[in-house]
């Protein structure tokens, strides 16, 4: 674990994940010399954005994930959204609750930022 490590939360398709893209960015540019790590956790409607068919987050999703952003996905948002896992881009992983995994992270140590 790093005093650097944060998890990143998105919940609404409101352009927040292109927020939250482009933070993860900035932040790993920012701690060059520091060990940390970044997840973004993406539950409830926002689920559907991370579809291949939103071909226009595509080149912010891989900069960001170049950067060693972890993205994790509420398969409960998926089963409420009608939305499969087989849809989502490959750098996804899917967990079975969101916000499980944003209170484990938080034990953590992860720092929560909700852009």
């Amino acid at each position: 674990m790093s005093d650097y490590d944060i998890v990143l939360h998105v919940d609404k398709p409101d352009g927040s994940q292109a927020i939250a893209f482009t933070n993860a960015v900035n932040y790993a540019k920012a701690l060059p010399d520091e060990n940390f790590s970044m997840v973004l956790v993406v539950n409830s409607k926002a689920v559907t954005q991370l579809t291949r068919n939103h071909a226009e987050i595509r080149e912010s999703l891989d900069r960001a994930t170049g950067q060693g952003l972890a993205v994790l996905v509420c398969n409960n948002a998926l089963e409420s959204t009608g939305t499969k896992p087989e849809e989502l881009f490959p750098q996804c992983r899917v967990v079975p609750a969101g916000l499980v995994e944003i209170v484990h992270l938080q034990r953590k140590g992860y720092a929560y930022i909700k852009p």
